[in-house]
């Protein structure tokens, strides 16, 4: 798998906000593609998930980075950040619109003064969602999400969108990616559901997504 096959999303993060010399916390690491470009030299990186999935990896990739495993919600207000990064984790958030805005309202508790909030979501209109609907409301999801940030406690200060492109080797390596599984044996309905849903693309390979980003940067 390589996410941002041409370097496009990293660019325009790097555009929209200044990475360095921050006290930098990243909600839903994931498979850690957006930590590794908040690790900087002079910067401290918390970086918090409430899946184990992908722990291990990320852990050995990067060990200059405090990765947590558990509940957002329950962190210490004790310790600000001059950035908090959603990278396409605010659509995840449970209690729709409510839900991601109580996230939204959290980062801003946890923020210093003029500490800033960025966060990337994927577009309605990418290519990648109607594969997505075949599982789960993802367009819905996504909608609540930027109504979310626009009720949120904090102030939209810059926006900016991206399309990048995200390359599988092949349809397996897409469906154990994005089922969470390594063997297609544990959801065979759902793989089925993929296939249907790509079509003659899931014979393709490698499989290519163009994917449509929106940032928004928030303070």
């Amino acid at each position: 798998m390589n996410v941002d096959l041409r370097g496009a999303e990293r660019a325009a993060i790097s555009g929209i906000v200044e990475l360095d010399g921050k006290r930098v916390l990243e909600v839903g690491f994931g498979d850690g593609h957006v930590t590794r470009q908040l690790i900087r030299p002079d910067n401290h990186v918390v970086a918090i998930d409430s899946s184990r999935r992908f722990y291990s990896r990320v852990v050995s990739q990067h060990p200059e980075v405090n990765f947590q495993v558990g509940n957002f919600f329950q962190m210490s207000k004790g310790h600000l950040f001059d950035l908090v990064v959603f990278a396409r984790s605010l659509h995840h958030f449970d209690g729709g619109i409510d839900g991601m805005q109580q996230a939204l309202n959290m980062a801003a508790d946890l923020l210093a003064a003029n500490g800033q909030c960025l966060v990337v979501e994927p577009s309605v209109s990418c290519d990648f969602v109607p594969v997505a609907e075949a599982l789960r409301d993802e367009r819905t999801s996504l909608l609540h999400a930027i109504q979310a940030v626009t009720r949120s406690r904090l102030c939209v200060t810059d926006f900016t969108s991206v399309e990048s492109v995200w390359q599988y080797t092949d349809f397996e390596e897409f469906s154990a990616r994005f089922l969470g599984v390594s063997s297609s044996r544990d959801y065979p309905t759902l793989r089925d559901l993929l296939i249907e849903s790509l079509g003659k693309r899931a014979s393709e390979a490698p499989l290519l997504f163009t994917i449509r980003t929106n940032l928004f940067l928030l303070h």
